[in-house]
Order: structure tokens, then sequence, then C-alpha cells
């Protein structure tokens, strides 16, 4: 899949520390390899930058990829069991 950057939204990354406003995730081969504020994370250009402003990020809602985000992966709630979790497959 190559490498995603994620850019601007707001982490919030379920450690209990506070959220990270104008976050970046850096994604390599469907694998999160750097996260932190856009400040402290450098982007290289060969990644794909998908700008998630305005927008929160938080692990475990895996399925929001159901709702309009690019695949990452064959994360769909349908494929996974949760048969009316996608209206796109439902």
């Amino acid at each position: 899949m190559g490498r995603i950057a994620f850019k601007g939204g707001t982490l919030i990354d379920g450690t209990g520390k506070e959220p990270i406003e104008n976050s970046v995730i850096l994604i390599e081969d469907n694998r999160i390899v750097k996260v932190g504020s856009e400040r402290e994370v450098h982007i290289e250009k060969d990644y794909t930058i998908v700008d998630i402003s305005n927008q929160i990020i938080m692990p475990g809602l895996a399925f929001r990829l159901c709702l309009g985000f690019p695949p990452l992966g064959s994360l769909c709630g349908r494929k996974r069991g949760f048969k009316k979790s996608c209206k796109n497959h439902s």
C-alpha cells in the first residue's frame, strides 16, 4: 500500500494523555510508524497525504473506513462479521 500520512486531525490516543491537535499519523505498509503533532513529525516527500482537518481519530475506530475513508485493508465491518455496521455493504 505504500506510505500514507494522515495530517491535521485531533488524535485521541486512548492512553489518557491530552488530545494532540494538528496531528500527523505516518503509515507504512498498513502499520503505524510514527505519531505526533505537525511540529514534531516530519513527512517525507514520498508519503501520500490525507487531510483529516476537523476530524477526530482514535484507536479502535477502524470501521470509520466504511463511512468514507479510503481503505487501508479489508477492515469493513461486513467483511469482519458485523453485518449492519457498514451502510456500503448491507
